[in-house]
């Protein structure tokens, strides 16, 4: 099961590692790069950087394979999304993927207790259309639900 959340948070965040676009985030990048990652980290508010922006850092500094300083990005970022959304799941997963690469297992055992919580809300949304019957199901196999598994594409 851990291979499996693996290998899907690498997909994940492989495609969504593409280059930062706002002007706010590469600003921000160069005063990191100029003060270093760590110590800008530590000494700026965050509290106004929109969250596109903060997004934008932490795929600069994954880029850079700065997963320390990605890391911390994404844990910023997540403050500032709507939990149980949408992007919020795909944070999650991207910030599980960073604590692998750092094999940080008790960051790595938060966010996947982090993940399992928002699929256990997200599973008892109405489902309606086919995608969402498949991916409950799924979620329900590997839960060991496979009744439950089976209802939800019924």
């Amino acid at each position: 099961m851990r291979k499996t959340l693996t290998l899907l948070i690498a997909a994940l965040c492989c495609i969504t590692a593409t280059v930062a676009q706002t002007a706010r985030a590469t600003q921000m990048k160069a005063e990191a790069d100029s003060m270093g990652h760590q110590k800008y980290l530590e000494t700026t508010d965050f509290s106004d950087v929109d969250s596109v922006s903060m997004n934008d850092l932490g795929v600069y500094f994954f880029l850079e394979e700065d997963y320390r300083s990605a890391a911390v990005c994404m844990e910023l970022l997540l403050d500032k999304l709507v939990k149980f959304g949408d992007n919020y799941s795909k944070k999650l997963e991207s910030l599980g993927y960073i604590y692998e690469k750092l094999g940080d297992e008790k960051n790595l055992a938060r966010i996947i207790k982090l993940i399992e919580e928002n699929n256990d809300h997200v599973i008892n949304l109405p489902c309606h259309d086919y995608k969402c019957k498949i991916e409950k199901a799924q979620w329900l196999a590997l839960k060991g639900d496979e009744a439950g598994a089976k209802q939800a594409i019924s």
